[in-house]
């Protein structure tokens, strides 16, 4: 009976202490659109104020690697997984191509905005001129 009310004791005066730092939950965002190349992501828009932004990307760069995971040869929808498994408020490694010249940039992923639907740009088709 004493152990009980111990560790009952324990657990409630320990609970505040470890409760993780960032209690927001929800798929992770980058702030950005893309297209699917076969050596990555390409960049086509930044979000304004978006974690990508922040970090430094510009639109045209080529992302082939985010947080230890290679991009190339994925599919859009494994690509936009990726992203929104992460962890909201862990900072990871993009490593990207910006012309010619390599680079490792380091984004706080942040969670998805509330207009996050409204932000995303109908995908576009190709449509052979005759």
């Amino acid at each position: 009976m004493m152990t009980t009310i111990l560790v009952a004791t324990a657990m409630t005066l320990g609970a505040p202490a470890i409760k993780p730092k960032n209690t927001e939950t929800g798929p992770g965002y980058l702030g950005v659109q893309f297209i699917s190349e076969p050596d990555g992501m390409r960049v086509s828009t930044i979000q304004p104020g978006g974690p990508a932004q922040k970090a430094g990307l510009l639109p045209n760069d080529l992302i082939t690697r985010f947080d230890r995971v290679e991009l190339k040869g994925m599919e859009n929808d494994a690509i936009i997984k990726v992203v929104a498994e992460t962890p909201i408020g862990r900072t990871v490694e993009v490593e990207l191509l910006r012309g010619s010249e390599k680079m490792t940039v380091k984004v706080k992923v942040a969670g998805r905005p509330a207009d996050f639907e409204t932000l995303r740009q109908p995908r576009q088709e190709l449509v052979p001129i005759p």
